[in-house]
This record gives C-alpha cells, structure tokens and sequence, in this order.
C-alpha cells in the first residue's frame, strides 16, 4: 500500500546510468535557439525528442519498522468531498509553510489526527524518536482528483507526509503542490513571486543517458521561510547545445513540483535537511546537486528570479560544461 501510494505520488525516476560530466551554465533567450517546443515556453523552433516515463519527485523514502494504519472511515461521497473540500478551501491566512492550516512548529499532531483521520487512512510512525513520520492517505471522488490514476492501476491517494515531534508537527511534505491549496499557483512565476528570491538554488544535471534525452533536477531552498520547491524537467536538445528552461515545469511530467516546509528559520544547511530536519526517514539523493552558481559563476538566484518571476519570460540557461566545476 506504502509503496503504491508513493509511486503515485512521485513515480520514481527510471535509473538511468550516468557517464561522464563537464561544464557551465549560460543564459540564452529560448527566441535565437532552436529547442524543443512546449506549450509553457513559447518561440522555440520544433524538434523531435523523444520523452521517457515523467518523474515527479526526486526523493524515495525507504519503509521502516512496519507502521499501523487507521481503519479507512466509512464516509459517503459526499461526506467525504465536504469535509475535505473544507480543508482544501482553507483561508489566506495558512500560507507556506503552512499547509492545509497545518504550521509546522505550532500545531498539534493530536489535532491533525483528529482532523485528517476521517477523511482516510494515517500510517505511521515511520523511523523513531524524536522525529517520526506519518504517511496521510485521502481517496476523493474521481471528479474532484484531476490526478486520478487509478485506471492505470496506481493508487490515487492524496495527502500529505507529517512528521512529528514531541506531538507536535515539524515539517510536512506535499508531493503534489496543486493540493497546497484551491486555486494555488504552482508555476515556477507563482512560486517566486509568492515567496521571493531563493536563498539558494540546488542543480543537477544529467546529460548522457541510456535514451539520449537529457535531463536535470532543481530544487529552490528557502531555509528562512522553511520550504524548499522541488521541480525536474527535460533537457532541450539542438545540434551540440543544451537548454533548461525551467518555467516549463511540464516538460517532463503533468504533475506540479513537490512541497517540503518546517518550520522556519532553523539554521540548517541543504546538505543536513535530510538529517536535521526528517529525521533521515527519507532518502534524497542530493549527492549530484551542487548550487546554481558553481555551474555558472555569472548566474546566481538574484538572476534567476528577476527572470523567472516573470510568468512570461522565455528565457532557458545553456548548459555549456556539465561538471559544475
């Protein structure tokens, strides 16, 4: 059950084998380089790339201890579609890191269980004190999950991750950010004008794969704020270039970025999150990330958000060496 809700949330990347790696990243406008067309980035000359499976998150979790789940309630349709619409619906004044009314740091696990255990089923805990994790399952009506992929045989499961502390909630992760909340704009454009210039910028790129199509990982780190953004995308090909253009979030998959917060203005570095702020009940395979600037001393986050703020903006980064040295 675990392990079918994840895939649903996160379809866990193919592996693909990673040669050698050499490299800088420039900005060029997506307008003087012939790339791959897609409907988040306009005026790029059409060429043929041939997609693999999409992935969503780049985080699997490794099970613990075998948890307990409560009972799944038995609510009507409608029932379910009300109480949870109310949550969904919540006021301006949960905001990130806030989700769902839950803040990390402030509220009560008790009152999450309460809150969320009608609506289905709570696994958990995973790990061990003093950090332990709780797995939220929520199975809408087929008409309220535009992400319903139970046909294919996936398990639709909505909710998020929770971890807890002294029975109180520390951090949270979202692996769906269209369920933050109704109506939230999960673009990159959203997210930079809802929280700002990024204190940091984490990038891995994968040039050489078993297919051919490229591909990079890119994580937005808010430490003050506790959040960090986590998107993926192709790599556009042309001749001997590459381009990321990272405001098309759906180059490689229909699912919007992954949501982490806790609570904010913890002195933790991005190397440490995993440890410090999950417990190490999570596996991020960040090894490869190295921070935007390393792969182009001219490109920091100041640039990047004066660019991609903009909802509009077509400009990609031209990944010149591939080594970030």
């Amino acid at each position: 059950m675990h392990t079918l809700r994840f895939i649903a949330k996160s379809l866990v990347p193919i592996i693909l084998f990673i040669l050698g790696i050499t490299g800088c990243l420039l900005i060029t406008d997506a307008t003087s380089t012939p790339s791959v067309t897609h409907t988040a980035v306009q005026n790029f000359a059409t060429a043929t790339i041939a997609k693999t499976p999409p992935v969503i998150s780049t985080i699997t979790k490794t099970p613990l201890p075998t948890p307990t789940w409560t009972p799944h309630p038995a609510l009507g349709k409608e029932q379910l579609a009300d109480a949870f619409l109310k949550i969904f619906r919540a006021n301006d004044e949960c905001k990130l890191p806030c989700v769902w009314g839950i803040a990390p740091g402030k509220t009560s696990w008790q009152s999450v269980h309460e809150k969320l255990s009608p609506l289905g089923q709570i696994g958990g805990p995973f790990g061990r004190p003093p950090i332990e994790r709780y797995d939220v399952e929520i199975f809408l009506p087929r008409e309220l999950n535009p992400y319903d992929l139970s046909e294919q045989g996936i398990s639709s499961a909505i909710g998020p991750d929770i971890w807890v502390e002294n029975n109180v909630v520390v951090a949270l992760a979202m692996f769906n950010s269209y369920w933050i909340k109704e109506g939230f704009d999960y673009s990159l454009s959203g997210f930079l004008n809802l929280l700002g210039e990024p204190q940091e910028i984490w990038l891995n790129v994968v040039l050489e794969t078993s297919n051919d199509q490229p591909y990079y990982y890119m994580d937005l780190y808010y430490p003050n704020r506790g959040v960090l953004i986590s998107f993926n995308g192709l790599i556009q090909m042309t001749n001997s270039e590459y381009h990321i253009c990272p405001q098309d979030i759906f180059s490689w998959s229909n699912i919007p970025p992954a949501t982490y917060t806790w609570i904010p203005n913890i002195n933790v570095s991005y190397d440490d999150i995993r440890y410090e702020i999950f417990n190490n009940i999570v596996d991020w395979n960040k090894e490869d990330f190295l921070p935007i600037e390393r792969w182009s001393p001219e490109f920091n986050s100041k640039r990047f958000f004066e660019i991609y703020k903009d909802n509009n903006a077509t400009n990609c980064i031209r990944v010149v060496d591939t080594n970030g040295k």
